[in-house]
Parts: structure tokens; C-alpha cells; sequence
């Protein structure tokens, strides 16, 4: 028998289960199989495109995009979003055949470490919800950090977050990385005009192939709002309605900038 180990979770020799018996160990209400190389083959000319017209215009940008993502990198952002589509599509199709609707939906990543409780509440006046932390920083003195919103985990009222999943493979295509992958979410969200509100204190971390916590995770993330999306793209923030105030990561920016003087222009 076929055995697998997988780092992330620390499993070591454990014996593959079949194609056939895998839906009915995991009591699956609904499934659709799609094999990796058939995925890999339709996302070709996405990924194509994506690589040829990505940065283009500006030398130091396409310079950044290059050392930043390789092929793999790249591709595995593609598979990321036609995963997302896909399950997206699994929960339409089971709303409509057993005739319920769910009121919310969430968006989450398997490779993260959860290690905070999530505190939402359902009746929050936002549409969609995300983390209050990685979104718009300032690293060094060369340059301004993308505009961005996090995109690792997201938690919203179905008929905002539904269409804006089922969206983000063609939106990704037609857009590519023009900046990075928070850049994307930031515009997507932006142009659906949905309000985004934060989730306080949600701590995610990133779980890397080789069983490795990402460093940059390691430290507990300084509280911050997508600022600079809501400046530059129109982000529909509801700060002030749903959690923190808009004064509280207003203050929290402020420590951020007498730290990093520099960083003072991109705000």
C-alpha cells in the first residue's frame, strides 16, 4: 500500500486511502474529484498570461515580481483560487439541491495554524470580515507597501462572500499580480463595494511545507486597518460600527510611524 508523510501535521507513514473509499471515510454530503495535472492544464494560459503581462511597464516592478514569485509560486496562487471556486460551487450546488441557504460562509486556509479563537459576531453590521493585521505596512525606507487587505482567512454574510469566491480565479486572471495577492483582494473587495469590517485579535499562523511555522509569524501582528486600500481604492471600511474604533487603529498607526518615520509618506 501507497504510505504518505506530510510535515504540516506531523503524520509520518500514514497509509493513502483510495480514490474510491475516501469519500465515505470522510461522510462527505458532497464531492467532486479533479485531478491535479487536469487542474494544472486549465489554469496554463492563465498562468501564461499572468507572467507575461505582470509588471509590465515598470522595470523595477516586473524586476520585484520576478524575484518574488517563480513559476511554482505563481501556480500554486492559480490552484489556490480554482480550489476556492470549486468548493464555492459545492456549496451552491448543495443549497439548491436540498433547498436550504446558508446565511454566512467562510474562507479558510489549510495551511494556517489557528492559534486565537475567532470572536464574530453574526449580526455584525460588516458584509465581509477579515484579520486586523497584515494588510497596508511600510517595511523599508525605498518604497510604500502595496495597497492590500489580508487575505488569509475571510468570514461574511453569504450572498456578499459567495460571488466574491466564486469570482477570484477569473479575477486573478484578468488581473494578475500586478502588485501581490493582498493587492488583489483589496481591489476585488473594493469594486464589489461590500463593507469590510475587522476581526480583532484573530491570530493566523502560517504553516510552511517542510512542517516550519513561518517566522514572520511568530511575533503576535501589530492591529491595523487596510488604510491605504480604503484611501486608493475605495475600500468600504465599517470601522467604528463593528469592533475597535477607527480611532484605536488610528492610534495603532500612529506607534507604527514613530517607529518607522519613513514609512510617514505612504500614510
Amino acid at each position: 500500500p501507497r504510505v504518505f508523510d506530510n510535515a504540516r501535521t506531523g503524520e509520518s507513514g500514514v497509509r493513502a486511502a483510495s480514490a474510491a473509499s475516501l469519500p465515505t471515510a470522510l461522510a462527505l454530503c458532497g464531492f467532486s474529484l479533479t485531478e491535479q495535472s487536469a487542474g494544472d492544464l486549465q489554469l496554463a494560459p492563465m498562468l501564461r498570461r499572468s507572467i507575461d503581462v505582470s509588471g509590465h511597464g515598470d522595470p523595477q516592478l516586473r524586476q520585484m515580481f520576478r524575484k518574488n514569485y517563480g513559476r511554482e509560486a505563481l501556480l500554486n496562487l492559480f490552484r489556490s483560487r480554482l480550489s476556492m471556486k470549486l468548493s464555492a460551487e459545492l456549496v451552491a450546488a448543495h443549497m439548491a439541491a436540498h433547498g436550504v441557504t446558508y446565511t454566512h460562509l467562510v474562507l479558510a486556509r489549510p495551511d494556517v495554524l489557528y492559534v486565537s479563537p475567532l470572536l464574530w459576531r453574526p449580526d455584525a453590521a460588516a458584509e465581509v470580515h477579515v484579520p486586523d493585521w497584515s494588510h497596508d505596512f511600510c517595511s523599508d525606507r525605498k518604497q510604500c507597501a502595496f495597497a492590500g487587505v489580508n487575505d488569509r482567512f475571510a468570514i461574511g454574510r453569504l450572498p456578499s462572500l459567495l460571488p466574491l469566491a466564486l469570482a477570484r480565479l477569473d479575477w486573478i486572471w484578468k488581473h494578475a499580480i500586478m502588485r501581490n495577492s493582498e493587492h488583489l483582494w483589496c481591489e476585488q473587495l473594493a469594486a464589489a463595494n461590500v463593507t469590510v469590517g475587522l476581526l480583532r485579535g484573530l491570530r493566523l499562523v502560517r504553516v510552511r511545507a517542510n512542517g516550519q511555522n513561518e517566522s514572520m509569524d511568530r511575533e503576535a501582528p501589530t492591529p491595523m486597518a487596510p488604510l491605504r486600500c480604503a484611501r486608493l481604492h475605495g475600500l468600504n471600511l465599517a470601522l467604528g460600527r463593528d469592533g475597535w474604533t477607527a480611532g484605536g487603529y488610528e492610534r495603532s498607526l500612529r506607534s507604527m510611524l514613530a517607529a518607522r518615520p519613513w514609512c510617514e509618506r505612504c500614510f
